[in-house]
């Protein structure tokens, strides 16, 4: 039997990584802040292609304090004061977006909600789909989709430039913990009967870790190993012209999805993962690692519906025999990425017995 490890976002955080969207948000902005410029006394305006700041009251002291902010929340609420200003008196300082899913993100940090720009893009989309009368407005339509898509090409751009500024050590009792789950003595007969010839020692014949982070943490595991063990790294690696970051939207299984194909418009599909996917063999080596039986680990994914296509085919398949979901050390996260892979499946009887039932060992490791 093999052995597929899904890797996402909650394995970086593990490592003590800042990589949610609220980290990269924060570093945007401070960013953008020290682009400010004082000139006789004065701080005058300043522009990016996201966004501009235009400030007509002098209050150094709250700059200071919006680059010196730790958390988005508190960057916010400082915002809030700078667009005011110090003196209610006084001309307000202004911030304009020019970047409406950038604006979009920075409403939802604002009301304390969940980011995820890939399914806000989505929902964005869908939006003026539906806004659009299929006749008299839909050059207009056309136009708003390349500017979303415009939009969010400086959003990936971005999150690349940051995500190339993090470094990780490994904490040594945290590599011993990970390895003991990748490559410590896992007998599938505890799961299973299966034929000798899937086990090597007890031990899968191939384990492919599959990939979603851009980062490089999981490299770091991985030096010197069998050949039976390999990285594929699905959504691209950070600045790897052969294999460039894949960021969009993946849920081919919405009931919307198909209404967008049969626009005949090829800018719709822009940021679709499923044409994205043919720029690299990624996705053509996992459909030929599924051709035999498997097991799932799912190591911080929260298996959402932007990996939704992806996802389904992999739980689906009768090759994959067992889901086993490393949690974050509570039955709450077991059940909230309980709730999302049951939506892959069409199947629920297949779902109870594919998905193994909680366990408090069964916890994903954290930095101490």
């Amino acid at each position: 039997m093999n052995r597929l490890i899904i890797i996402g976002n909650g394995f970086d955080l593990a490592h003590g990584l800042p990589t949610r969207y609220s980290d990269f948000l924060l570093w945007y902005f401070k960013k953008s802040v020290e682009k400010l410029t004082k000139v006789n006394g004065q701080i005058v305006e300043s522009k990016d292609s996201n966004m501009n700041y235009l400030v007509r009251n002098s209050i150094y002291q709250i700059i200071d304090l919006i680059k010196e902010a730790t958390s988005i929340d508190d960057f916010l609420k400082l915002i809030k004061r700078f667009q005011s200003g110090l003196d209610p008196g006084r001309v307000k300082n202004t911030i304009n977006y020019t970047n409406d899913l950038l604006k979009a993100m920075i409403d939802l940090e604002n009301k304390g909600n969940w980011v995820n720009v890939e399914n806000l893009y989505y929902t964005m989309l869908l939006q003026k789909f539906d806004e659009a009368d299929a006749g008299k407005e839909r050059e207009k339509f056309k136009q708003e989709v390349v500017t979303l898509n415009n939009e969010l090409n400086k959003i990936q751009s971005l999150l690349e430039e940051y995500l190339d500024t993090l470094t990780v050590e490994i904490d040594q009792d945290l590599r011993r913990d990970f390895e003991e789950i990748f490559f410590g003595y896992h007998d599938f007969r505890a799961h299973e009967a299966i034929d000798d010839e899937e086990i090597v020692d007890g031990d899968p014949v191939r384990v492919t870790f599959l990939n979603f982070n851009y980062t490089s943490t999981l490299d770091q595991y991985l030096p010197n190993l069998p050949d039976r063990y390999e990285i594929n790294q699905i959504h691209g690696r950070l600045k790897d012209s052969m294999n460039p970051v894949i960021f969009g939207y993946g849920d081919e299984k919405d009931k919307y999805f198909l209404e967008l194909e049969e626009l005949n418009e090829n800018e719709v599909m822009s940021h679709f993962k499923s044409i994205k996917y043919f720029k690299t063999p990624n996705y053509r080596n996992l459909l030929n690692f599924l051709k035999k039986n498997f097991e799932v680990y799912v190591v911080g994914h929260n298996c959402g519906n932007s990996d939704r296509t992806l996802l389904k085919h992999i739980f689906e398949s009768d090759k994959c025999k067992l889901i086993k979901i490393l949690h974050h050390k509570n039955m709450d996260n077991y059940i909230e990425v309980v709730k999302n892979i049951a939506r892959h499946f069409d199947d629920k009887l297949m779902l109870r017995e594919k998905v193994l039932h909680f366990k408090d060992s069964d916890f994903c490791p954290q930095v101490r």
